[in-house]
């Protein structure tokens, strides 16, 4: 076989979770690179049957032949019945899970368990994710029309309720213009104590989630008095201009091992996150970044807040069966 590009380098089926993850790409170039040599037709048909194995796939009409025109028409074919089956999956018509024949059971209860198992499978293969273009709204089996709206948005005649006409969208927009709607990614391993340096004002209420799935605060709820008619403009708040109270619960898992879960600060992840606020937020552009406010982390890069109350809980991870 020819050395490939990465673009087109041999697929891992043991990576694909879904059928619209298959790619076809190598089999593609491959075939192209061959130019009728029956040796290298031969090899490609061998790998191609064992990507149809890892999927799960007949193929029994694949058989290596000492033709490389046979080869390769039955290599063009099976690309093309990966594709079908793509297609098929991702425009979200209904289709029968494209895997090997199941052997009849002379057990009558096991050959009714084999069919009701493939029923249900059968049933969630044909779940499929659609999102509105409109509102983003993504959910399984969403009904959309041909230009990808749902039919919540596409009855609305006077303006989208959801759409960015009315800034009804959580976005933000790059140099070039692009729109995203994604969290960045320097905000997606922010720990709380950070997040508190780099909030303007300090209103604060904890929020979890629950045993069934809704957002709620849980237990007793204490209120203290916070001065959020200042807006801070100079960045990162140093820990004297945060307030945080820390319940340390000692939590316990099933090796009966200890977690101390304690709030941490990141000099690095602070600063980027204030650098993308000031670059992309324009509440943010105005404001000042000052790194003498680190002087208080004393050289490390890492370290916890030390100004913030403590308590200790007796709560083990046993007990606290909802958060």
């Amino acid at each position: 076989m020819t050395n490939t590009s990465p673009s087109t380098r041999k697929p891992q089926a043991t990576k694909i979770y879904d059928f619209a993850d298959i790619d076809t790409n190598y089999f593609i170039e491959e075939l192209h690179g061959s130019k009728g040599n029956l040796v290298r037709t031969q090899t490609l048909l061998e790998e191609l049957k064992g990507y149809y194995d890892t999927l799960n796939i007949s193929h029994n009409h694949l058989n290596i032949t000492k033709s490389a025109r046979s080869n390769s028409s039955q290599i063009n074919e099976a690309i093309n019945h990966l594709l079908r089956i793509v297609s098929t999956y991702q425009s979200g018509k209904d289709m029968n899970i494209p895997n090997k024949t199941i052997q009849d059971d002379s057990d009558e209860s096991s050959r009714q368990f084999i069919e009701e198992t493939c029923r249900f499978e059968r049933e969630m293969f044909n779940l499929h994710f659609n999102n509105c273009n409109v509102c983003r709204r993504r959910k399984l089996n969403l009904q959309v029309n041909s230009n990808g709206v749902c039919s919540r948005c596409s009855k609305e005649k006077k303006g989208h309720k959801f759409g960015h006409e009315n800034s009804a969208l959580p976005i933000w927009t790059d140099k070039n213009g692009k729109k995203h709607y994604e969290l960045p990614k320097v905000f997606l391993d922010l720990q709380l104590a950070e997040c508190l340096l780099i909030q303007q004002i300090s209103p604060f209420i904890p929020v979890i989630h629950i045993r069934n799935g809704s957002i709620g605060s849980r237990g007793h709820v204490v209120s203290f008095y916070q001065d959020i008619s200042n807006i801070c403009t100079v960045f990162p708040r140093l820990p004297s201009e945060v307030t945080m109270v820390k319940v340390v619960r000692s939590s316990i898992t099933k090796n009966d091992d200890v977690i101390q879960k304690a709030f941490t600060v990141n000099k690095n992840r602070v600063l980027m996150a204030l650098k993308w606020l000031k670059e992309h937020n324009p509440h943010y552009a105005h404001i000042q970044i000052d790194t003498t406010r680190f002087d208080w982390m004393q050289g490390r890069t890492e370290c916890n807040l030390d100004n913030i109350i403590v308590i200790d809980s007796p709560i083990t991870e046993q007990e606290d069966n909802d958060r």
